[in-house]
């Protein structure tokens, strides 16, 4: 049987909520769709303005060396929000102070 991509993302979904509950992590929903996670200032600036807003302790992410070339933008969207997200002057979208 095959799945669409909603229902292949909400699978994942579930399985990301299980795995943080047995983790006492806390869940954010996801800024961009599967397969269309592009390195570019747009998902800096959103990812940085999530990292603000939320200002995790620890952040679980992929790789940045990986089979899957969304994985590896995920791995390097989240080293580049984390790093900018504590640069004052940087603007982020939403901006978030």
């Amino acid at each position: 049987m095959t799945h669409g991509p909603r229902e292949t993302a909400a699978t994942r979904w579930k399985e990301a909520q299980d795995s943080a509950a047995k983790l006492g992590a806390t869940m954010h929903p996801p800024l961009l769709p599967d397969l269309e996670i592009f390195y570019e200032d747009k998902a800096c600036r959103r990812v940085a303005a999530a990292i603000r807003r939320i200002q995790p302790n620890i952040v679980i992410t992929h790789a940045i060396e990986d089979y899957m070339e969304d994985h590896m933008i995920t791995g390097r969207l989240a080293l580049t929000g984390l790093f900018s997200a504590g640069i004052p002057n940087y603007r982020t979208d939403p901006e978030v102070p």
